[in-house]
């Protein structure tokens, strides 16, 4: 790092939003904040996936029993 870096580094610092920041030269990242957002998109969409295939299945399900009730 040249001299210009370090003396411009503690305002690169003061400015980083805790959780991902580019600041001329310099790129802030927290691994772990991202990791942790990561990893709640995952399950939030894992979830949906799982809720969606459920209901489609119940419903499919309860058609199929409407059906049968009305040949029989």
């Amino acid at each position: 790092m040249t001299k210009e870096d370090v003396l411009a580094l503690p305002a690169a610092v003061r400015s980083f939003n805790g959780f991902y920041t580019v600041d001329g030269k310099f790129t802030m990242e927290d691994s772990m904040g991202i990791l942790i957002a990561f990893t709640v998109l995952v399950l939030v969409a894992g979830a949906a996936v799982v809720w969606t295939l459920v209901r489609y299945i119940r419903r499919r399900g309860r058609a199929r029993r409407l059906r049968t009730e009305v040949q029989g």
